[in-house]
């Protein structure tokens, strides 16, 4: 039960993250309560997720994988529109957006 619905949160976040549709954003914040996003600078970086040796031998290599090739393509996430407007803290590595403020967007 537990370690299926932690995969199920992951597939979610990665699915939500890496979404050019803000709707699947948006439906990822209600669902879990999301009071804020913290994303790395680089989460855009076409082998982020490689990075990531639990991911990338598990059964989310399949959809790391494709995430990977849609962004070697020039894909962006809606997530990263809403950087600019949404962040509320940054660090040198990471932004911290407001989930509110994110769920609230008008694309």
């Amino acid at each position: 039960g537990f370690y299926g619905e932690m995969w199920q949160r992951a597939e979610d976040l990665i699915e939500a993250q890496y979404s050019s549709d803000l709707d699947v954003v948006k439906a990822f914040i209600e669902k879990y309560g999301v009071d804020v996003w913290i994303v790395a600078d680089d989460f855009l970086a076409p082998d982020y997720l490689r990075q990531y040796s639990w991911l990338m031998n598990s059964l989310m290599r399949d959809q790391a994988e494709a995430v990977m090739a849609a962004l070697r393509q020039g894909e962006r996430g809606a997530i990263a529109d809403l950087i600019s407007d949404c962040s509320i803290e940054r660090d040198s590595d990471y932004f911290v957006l407001n989930a509110e403020c994110m769920a609230v967007w008008d694309d």
